[in-house]
C-alpha cells in the first residue's frame, strides 16, 4: 500500500482502474465468499472484493476523482495525488 504513493515524482496524477467490491449489497457477498477461490484459482492474486478507495487513502495519496462504470460498482477509476 504504501509503494503505492512512491511510485511517481512529486508532479502529476496516478490513474487507477481497478475492480471493486460491488455496492449492491446481494453482489457484495457473492464476491466476499468467491474471492479468495477465485484468486487462487485463475485471479492471479486478485481480490475483488477490496475497498480499493480506503486503500488508496491509507497509502498517502488524495483521491481527486472517482467514477465508477459497469454495472453495480464492479469497476471504478481513480483519479490520484500525492499529499
Amino acid at each position: 500500500k504504501k509503494s503505492l504513493s512512491h511510485t511517481h515524482k512529486n508532479i502529476g496524477k496516478i490513474l487507477l482502474l481497478e475492480n471493486t467490491k460491488s455496492d449492491n449489497k446481494l453482489l457484495g457477498i457473492y464476491q466476499d465468499i468467491t474471492a479468495k477461490p477465485a484468486a487462487k484459482f485463475g485471479g492471479k492474486g486478485c481480490l475483488y472484493n477490496q475497498d480499493v478507495s480506503s486503500m488508496i487513502v491509507e497509502s498517502g495519496l488524495i483521491i481527486v476523482e472517482e467514477i465508477s462504470f459497469g454495472s453495480a460498482g464492479l469497476f471504478n477509476s481513480f483519479v490520484c495525488v500525492k499529499r
